[in-house]
């Protein structure tokens, strides 16, 4: 009797060195799991007819938009990239104009071919993959990215957080 109420003693420590383990392991991580990028706000509608955007009427194609035109437009901390995927052609990919390392609507990224780059920390990120990874630089995160989804009917792309 004494034999099981010590293995139910060993397991009731396990369990609970487990869980005290389990909630370290999740708050020990917590901070690595934050997004690379602060959260901002974003609501862009783009309208593929409008000559501004022109550039994305073909796969591969990137504009850059740096200025709202409407009270209810957000771009973001910098501004927005949108791409369009050089492999599917209903497929956009969005990203935040900041650099992600230095996280600021100062340093924005401007095109250079068909990669992103900080003329602050020199970092160039890829486009086209629809992830932002760097390719090269200090910055070790990822562009921030946003969703973009398009409506062939409408010839639009809306851009959501």
């Amino acid at each position: 009797m004494t034999s099981i109420l010590r293995d139910l003693q060993v397991s009731r420590r396990r369990r609970a060195l487990l869980c005290i383990a389990s909630i370290l392991l999740v708050g020990g991580c917590a901070e690595a799991d934050l997004p690379h990028f602060p959260p901002m706000p974003v609501h862009y509608e783009l309208h593929l007819a409008d000559p501004r955007f022109r550039p994305l009427s073909t796969p591969g194609g990137v504009v850059l938009i740096t200025q709202a035109e409407t009270s209810i437009d957000a771009l973001g901390l910098g501004g927005l990239i949108v791409v369009r995927s050089p492999l599917e052609a209903d497929r956009f990919f969005a990203y935040d104009l900041a650099c992600p390392l230095e996280r600021s609507r100062e340093h924005r990224l401007h095109l250079d071919e068909l990669e992103a780059v900080c003329e602050t920390c020199h970092s160039h990120f890829d486009l086209l993959s629809g992830h932002g990874a760097p390719l090269s630089g200090p910055a070790e995160s990822p562009l921030g990215r946003y969703r973009a989804l398009y409506d062939r009917d409408r010839g639009v792309v809306s851009i959501r957080p």
